[in-house]
């Protein structure tokens, strides 16, 4: 399945916050065909906005925060997160695969970049997640 293919998935089958009665929140991605994806993350009420500027292990109650990072920490995916979990970075940061996750990184790398921003979002395979934006 492409990258493509599964973010026109999610675009076409989440719910967004606002039909559950939650604030809205959507990202926005540009794939490689130079069109922008929209979709939602849904899970948690109102994500968190969090400065985050040392190493860190995502936890079930991270799902739909905002990470704003400095200093480029590490964030490490763990096999216990739910099924749906997804969360947006802003600024550099490293992920690292916890025991039994998948993590594919299709971040861009954009020389001179000032500003990074990606979305961890949920693979159709269980304990396994894609990474888009850049880097």
């Amino acid at each position: 399945m492409t990258r493509r293919m599964i973010l026109s998935i999610l675009a076409k089958q989440t719910v967004s916050r606002s039909q559950m009665g939650m604030s809205p929140t959507r990202f926005s991605l540009v794939t490689g065909d130079d069109r922008a994806a929209r979709f939602s993350i849904g899970a948690a009420p109102a994500g968190l906005s969090v400065a985050l500027s040392s190493n860190y292990t995502f936890v079930s109650n991270d799902d739909g925060n905002r990470y704003f990072c400095t200093g480029a920490p590490t964030i490490t995916v763990s096999s216990s997160l739910p099924a749906n979990f997804g969360i947006a970075v802003f600024g550099a940061v490293n992920f690292t695969a916890g025991s039994g996750v998948t993590i594919t990184d299709n971040r861009l790398t954009i020389n001179g970049a000032t500003t990074y921003q990606c979305v961890l979002i949920p693979a159709p395979t269980a304990n396994a997640y894609i990474l888009e934006g850049n880097k």
